[in-house]
């Protein structure tokens, strides 16, 4: 079985970000269905992440197995997303759908909100952090450089064409659909305030 997609199929691995996205932005009538609302949103953006993350990793850490030169930094390094993203995925249906945890925001007058960081915060913003500098930058560098590194030319191709090309498509079409939803959530904020 393989799981290489084609540029067309790539965007299906978005629906929940799509519908995440859509939900947030339905009329609410109170706080509590807004609060709601936005902790359904948040849990099909944290799934959209394990699956784009997943994607990625079963190919980053395929090559790795198939390698000459296996590394076991790179595949620990590639697995500490998975592992984080999936354990904030369990917390997130926890507290969305099992316990219903209610966040209640402390508000002050003024334009700016005190932003309350405790170290669980930290942690959680350090591991995000990560894990997109390894989704980003550095599971398909370390491919493409291995990649480079194998004497046979038609090896290359064949690594290539099985593991690079796969990565190489998710990361345009996520930079491409994030930079779609960033200008799509501008023009729609502008058309709100006018």
């Amino acid at each position: 079985m393989s799981l290489k997609l084609k540029y067309w199929q790539l965007p299906v691995l978005f629906i929940p970000f799509i519908a995440g996205s859509i939900i947030e932005d339905w009329p609410q009538s109170d706080n509590e269905a807004y609060l709601r609302t936005s902790a359904t949103a948040n849990f099909l953006f944290v799934l959209n992440t394990c699956v784009l993350i997943y994607y990625q990793t079963y190919f980053a850490l395929g090559f790795n197995r198939v390698s000459t030169k296996k590394s076991n930094i790179f595949k620990w390094n590639a697995l500490v997303p998975v592992f984080f993203f999936t354990a904030y995925l369990l917390m997130v249906v926890y507290s969305t759908f099992i316990k219903a945890v209610v966040h209640q925001n402390k508000h002050f007058r003024g334009p700016i909100q005190k932003a309350d960081f405790n170290p669980t915060t930290w942690v959680i913003f350090v591991f995000i952090i990560h894990a997109l500098i390894t989704f980003f930058l550095i599971n398909n560098q370390f491919v493409a450089r291995q990649i480079k590194k194998v004497p046979n030319a038609d090896e290359q191709l064949i690594l290539k064409e099985n593991f690079l090309e796969p990565m190489k498509k998710l990361l345009s079409v996520t930079i491409g659909l994030l930079l779609a939803a960033i200008l799509i959530s501008f023009i729609t904020d502008i058309v709100k305030l006018t």
